[in-house]
């Protein structure tokens, strides 16, 4: 079923009859008339979460993605759907230098996970890694040079 809402001044209450429609299987289609500054921080995490299932089902697979799509899940509390993209941005060469909840503050909804603490030490190891391979010390755990 497809449906199609047309606004001018879509009324708030208006928004949970859509998402029931879409929970319901309905393609929803809406037609506004102000720019997507408009849009509530829910709404507005739905349109990027509507694009990047798009891009995924195109085939887009780099680690800037993946990276922003584990940011996109942790904003949205999904964690388990967090840390699979944050998998993938570090399978694909994602490596910051420096803890994650510092470097993403965004990503601090993940502290206290074992699961950040694995792939942050994943991370650490193919940083130092690196660095062995053009002669620099490690880091270690704090992100501070080894003696």
């Amino acid at each position: 079923m497809n449906v199609i809402f047309i606004e001018p001044s879509f009324p708030a209450n208006q928004r949970e009859f859509v998402r029931a429609l879409h929970a319901a299987g309905a393609n929803v289609i809406g037609v506004g008339e102000r720019p997507v500054d408009y849009l509530g921080a829910e709404e507005a995490l739905q349109l990027v979460d509507r694009w990047m299932k798009r891009m995924v089902e195109q085939g887009v697979n780099n680690f800037v993605f993946w990276g922003n799509m584990a940011l996109h899940h942790a904003m949205l509390g999904d964690k388990d759907e967090a840390f699979r993209y944050l998998q993938q941005a570090v399978d694909n060469g994602w490596n910051p230098a420096g803890k994650l909840t510092e470097v993403v503050p965004a990503l601090a909804v993940l502290d206290g996970d074992s699961r950040l603490e694995d792939i942050q030490a994943i991370m650490l190891a193919t940083l130092n890694r690196d660095r062995a391979v053009v002669g620099l010390p490690p880091f270690n755990a704090d992100y501070e040079v080894q003696q």
